[in-house]
């Protein structure tokens, strides 16, 4: 199992100049007295004293252990005394007598909650083997990837951010990863979790799915809190990572041949945590969309995954193969801010273009020769929406008005209770072109849902722009929707 390094703490009121050599034979003395302390409270106020103040632990350890060995002594000043000699131990390098006295705590003391849940934390990063490397990402990273069926078919995208943040006065790095598949109507999600940047200890994490529902999780050094639609789970943090960090930490590893170790990942949705062996079992060169890359080839011991990530000093996620799918990177940019992305079809049927809010993610694609679609996921995946556009036959598209009103018809029948909202019904214009627009709501498996549909034509072309979202995010998403149509260049 693998946790977190640990990081031994310095002395806080430890002298540091020559200058005060007197003062520093006084406290000893005074530390050193043979009047003996008679309770374990005297006992333990002279310990802190010579572990922080003076600054001599071995001092400061026996007289720990007079109170850890006190028949009659002050349960909490116990527990106390056990937690402080322990980090003694680890100051004097003594690993196995800190991991003793860490555990008599954690048996000894259940009652003591606050610094068992502490002791549980540090034995976790006791037991830890890994030296992490330097953080080889940069504020802002954006990596782009092209998910693929083995046999070379496109089956979606997906983007991972990498930002820095402070949660509650900790540096922390947030990790957002964004995917959605084109074959299924609810494969889409989005994942976001923040890390302590020097423990890589997770702090807080949110997946939203459209299969697995929404949920979030809050870690702490007393156990982890996971909520979502069913209520809220609690569980052990004891040196687990949350599972959307997991290609993150690879990159950190020290990864070289033959390397080895195991990470406990919890996928937060589940709520069970999974040891996950890890191996680097070679190096090849790998050609993916973005380029060409030495990396070392990771095996884990779950679904069979392979992972290849590239030898260079940004050490990126280069590809994945899993389940028979392929994912791939595709390109690398820097986003320092959150700015409106671009989207664009522009070929020989067809210039099609636009401008996404941000925190959106779009992929532009032809369905068959006369036929383009652009699917969008919004910043929270509530869901994916597309954009539709394909040629008039030879005898001409019908109007737009007639159009809107037989996609009309056609949503009353082919959903349930589809009910066209009140005033809904509206004439604008996109790019200079007659447009309607109208909304409905909808019972999308027992939840409230509203359907937003808007068309219109050009001179060979006719477009639907679908966008479907729960009813109680609607009209907080309406702007932003409206933003997109009010950027479109159908020219």
């Amino acid at each position: 199992m693998i946790h977190n390094t640990y990081r031994r703490p310095v002395a806080s009121g430890a002298p540091r100049l020559q200058r005060f050599t007197a003062l520093w034979a006084l406290a000893l003395l005074i530390v050193a007295s043979p009047v003996a302390a008679t309770t374990s409270e005297e006992l333990l106020e002279r310990a802190i004293y010579a572990e922080e103040t003076v600054g001599d632990l071995d001092q400061a350890i026996a007289l720990y252990e007079q109170v850890a060995e006190q028949a009659d002594a002050n349960l909490p000043h116990v527990a106390l005394a056990h937690y402080r000699l322990a980090h003694c131990h680890l100051r004097q390098g003594r690993d196995d007598d800190a991991r003793a006295a860490l555990e008599a705590l954690v048996r000894d003391f259940p009652g003591q909650k606050d610094l068992v849940a502490q002791a549980r934390h540090q034995l976790a990063t006791l037991e830890s083997s890994i030296d992490w490397r330097p953080a080889p990402w940069v504020d802002g990273e954006q990596l782009h990837y092209r998910i693929r069926l083995v046999g070379g078919q496109q089956l979606g995208l997906m983007r991972m951010n990498t930002r820095s943040e402070v949660v509650d006065g900790t540096p922390a790095w947030r990790f957002e990863t964004r995917r959605f598949i084109f074959a299924g109507s609810n494969s889409y999600g989005v994942s976001r979790v923040s890390v302590d940047r020097e423990t890589q200890r997770p702090l807080v994490s949110h997946f939203s799915h459209g299969s697995l529902g929404r949920h979030a999780a809050t870690y702490a050094r007393d156990g982890i809190e996971i909520k979502n639609r069913e209520g809220t789970v609690r569980l052990d943090s004891a040196g687990v990572f949350d599972n959307e960090q997991a290609m993150a930490l690879m990159r950190l590893l020290p990864l070289e041949p033959d390397y080895k170790t195991e990470l406990r990942l919890l996928p937060i949705w589940t709520g069970i945590a999974v040891d996950v062996d890890l191996e680097v079992t070679g190096r090849e060169t790998v050609e993916v969309p973005a380029g060409t890359f030495d990396c070392d080839v990771v095996e884990l011991s779950v679904d069979n995954q392979t992972f290849w990530i590239s030898t260079g000093p940004e050490r990126y996620l280069v590809k994945v193969k899993a389940s028979g799918a392929v994912i791939e990177l595709a390109g690398v940019d820097r986003v320092t801010e959150d700015a409106p992305l671009p989207f664009a079809i522009d070929d020989e049927f067809f210039t099609f273009a636009g401008t996404l809010p941000a925190g959106w993610l779009a992929h532009p694609f032809r369905q068959r020769e006369t036929k383009g679609v652009v699917r969008l996921l919004d910043t929270d995946a509530l869901t994916i929406s597309s954009l539709e556009f394909d040629q008039c036959p030879k005898e001409g598209c019908p109007g737009v008005e007639e159009t809107a009103e037989r996609e009309l018809k056609g949503a009353q029948k082919r959903f349930k209770d589809w009910t066209l909202r009140q005033d809904s019904w509206r004439s604008f214009e996109i790019d200079g072109r007659s447009a309607i627009a109208f909304a409905g709501d909808f019972d999308n498996d027992g939840q409230p849902w509203v359907q937003y549909r808007i068309y219109t034509l050009s001179e060979d072309t006719r477009f639907e722009f679908i966008f479907r979202v729960p009813a109680d995010q609607f009209e907080t998403l309406r702007p932003e929707f409206d933003a997109i149509l009010a950027s479109l260049r159908t020219r």
